[in-house]
């Protein structure tokens, strides 16, 4: 089809192709952790459990009760997020949550507001439901104001990402919630991707903007069990999205997975209830800025300090051809590491 000639080639695959090509390379492209998932499950993953008789039936379109269940009370007593209006939906990790937003919300040459530096998969989830992206430059830490100079009649959405991937900055809640406010006032999506709320190493706290109340209805927020709890190959996300939004996505959850894979759910159950490998439970607060240990490489994730790389020098940087490098460097202002 034309629409997927126009949409961005994923750079993964080809920089993986490239660090396999060159042995010895230090890859930081992409945010996969060195630390192993919680204790249950890796044992689950062992087979020390024995799966259930029903997991091997088809399930419930948006998840299973138990792992809804343990969703509703992260995101309410440890996110704090306000879900009076959301709906809860499981899917196959957070990317395709978006990309089923996408399908949802976007007619052809409708815009979504993704400022840089974006994460590339958003791009192409916008693209490939014929929608455009608008990528403006507002620097590190756009404010309200500068987004709204760019709402049209096409806009659907504005897309924040903090801490960022890939920049790892994290945005000061007061201009998260004016951006949530903005596009509660022009009826607009507030698309919140908080992949990395655990991933913060300065003073500025990890904010949702799903926190503040009446905002379900304008306001999708969401989560991974990729990085903090070191599950990128489970493959399981989850979103709070505006309940009305709920049975259109249910047409393209239903087209594309039927029910999120049911014993990866089960993993999902455990994962939650021991909490994330990165960060003690103990330090995880609404609002709050995570105890965790200093993180560098693989995108906004990656090794721990002095692991693996500690001591090598003359690294050579691989960067596909037309692929501009970054233009501005993102200081210790609140950043996660870039």
């Amino acid at each position: 089809a034309r629409r997927c000639g126009a949409v961005l080639t994923p750079v993964i695959p080809w920089l993986n192709g490239q660090v396999a090509a060159h042995p010895g390379t230090l890859s930081l492209a992409q945010g996969m952790v060195n630390w192993e998932p919680p204790e249950s499950v890796r044992a689950l993953a062992a087979g020390g459990d024995p799966p259930a008789a029903d997991l091997h039936r088809y399930g419930a379109m948006a998840g299973d009760a138990d792992l809804l269940a343990a969703i509703e009370a992260e995101l309410t007593g440890v996110r704090g997020l306000d879900l009076d209006g959301s709906a809860l939906l499981v899917t196959a990790g957070s990317n395709m949550a978006f990309a089923s937003l996408c399908q949802v919300i976007l007619d052809p040459g409708d815009e979504v507001i993704l400022p840089l530096p974006y994460y590339f998969n958003h791009v192409m989830a916008v693209q490939l439901a014929g929608g455009v992206p608008v990528t403006p430059d507002l620097g590190s830490r756009p404010e309200a104001g500068a987004l709204e100079a760019l709402v049209g009649p096409r806009t659907r959405a504005i897309v924040t990402v903090s801490p960022g991937n890939p920049s790892g900055v994290v945005q000061p809640p007061a201009q998260l919630a004016a951006i949530n406010r903005l596009c509660g006032e022009r009826g607009l999506l507030h698309i919140s991707d908080e992949a990395y709320a655990d991933f913060v190493f300065g003073a500025v706290p990890h904010h949702s903007p799903g926190r503040a109340s009446g905002s379900a209805g304008h306001t999708v927020s969401l989560f991974s069990l990729s990085k903090a709890y070191g599950m990128a190959g489970w493959r399981v996300g989850y979103a709070a999205v505006p309940r009305q939004l709920l049975a259109a996505l249910a047409k393209v959850q239903d087209t594309v997975l039927i029910c999120p894979p049911r014993r990866c759910q089960r993993a999902a159950v455990a994962a939650l209830a021991a909490g994330p490998a990165l960060v003690p439970p103990a330090d995880r607060r609404p609002g709050g800025a995570a105890a965790a240990p200093a993180v560098g490489g693989g995108g906004s994730a990656g090794r721990r300090a002095g692991a693996g790389a500690a001591g090598r020098t003359g690294w050579r940087l691989l960067c596909p051809a037309g692929l501009p490098l970054p233009a501005r460097r993102h200081g210790a202002d609140g950043a996660a590491g870039a």
